[in-house]
């Protein structure tokens, strides 16, 4: 799964939007945490139906 090309692009985007966040003023860093938490609720969200259609 984390293989895929989809999971690949998010942990992409995760890691540049860490990278952006010592440069980033504080209107930028509220976007960077709200899609960094967004990224991270479809993912988990993702993984939750993976493992709900495994049982």
């Amino acid at each position: 799964m984390i293989k895929e090309p989809r999971w690949a692009r998010s942990e992409q985007e995760l890691e540049t939007l860490k990278q952006s966040w010592p440069a980033a003023n504080q209107e930028e860093r509220r976007l960077i945490r709200e899609r960094y938490e967004g990224l991270h609720g479809q993912l988990f969200d993702e993984a939750r139906r993976r493992l709900a259609a495994l049982r």
